[in-house]
């Protein structure tokens, strides 16, 4: 990263890694191509937004024992069965009676912007997540769609439920921002809350 000039935040833990980094295109498009030919980083995804100015003041890179904690649960995401749906197939769980969309993000998130009709937890933090779901027992019989910014929560989020007695668990692949990329964002209400100076960008392009 310094060597290309970016900026940004990266974490680095053995279930995987998860960052946004920010910089010119071509310094942005060098360092994106070092890490694809680097067969350590086979498979990397990288979502883009164009910005008009750097989202972060310095690199950070971190190593943590897991990117995203649930406390006493120990879930390593790459083990997971939960089906991960694509944009269209994400329109057609909208468009289906019987399923509910779940944010497992934060009130601070989801007070910025969220899915339409979606089911909001009242959490301050992640790691409150497997509390708040549990109360929602009247949803574990029911097909439900779980989503977050980048779908990296949502990996854990979907594990925990399973093991809390839902049964028709789905999550959104790539989060709201790989889905709002696809399709324009149809059906959000309000922004997207994101971890950089942006603090919320729009997505619903219709």
């Amino acid at each position: 990263c310094k060597d290309h000039r970016l900026v940004g935040r990266i974490l680095i833990a053995n279930e995987g890694i998860n960052g946004t980094v920010s910089g010119n295109e071509e310094d942005c498009n060098a360092y994106m191509n070092e890490l694809q030919s680097n067969p350590l980083f086979q498979g990397i995804e990288f979502k883009i937004d164009e910005v008009t100015e750097l989202s972060f003041e310095r690199i950070h890179v971190r190593v943590k024992p897991e990117l995203v904690s649930l406390g006493e649960y120990n879930l390593d995401p790459n083990t997971s069965t939960v089906p991960h749906l694509n944009a269209d197939q994400v329109v057609q769980m909208m468009e289906d009676p019987d399923a509910i969309f779940l944010d497992t993000r934060n009130k601070v998130e989801w007070e910025v912007g969220k899915f339409k009709n979606a089911i909001t937890l009242n959490i301050d933090h992640f790691r409150d997540f497997p509390e708040a779901v549990n109360q929602l027992s009247e949803l574990k019989d029911k097909k439900v769609v779980a989503y977050c910014t980048g779908g990296i929560r949502c990996e854990k989020a979907t594990m925990v439920m399973q093991k809390l007695g839902f049964k028709n668990v789905f999550q959104i692949d790539g989060g709201i921002v790989k889905y709002a990329k696809t399709n324009g964002g149809y059906n959000w209400d309000g922004k997207m809350y994101v971890f950089d100076k942006r603090v919320a960008i729009d997505i619903n392009l219709s």
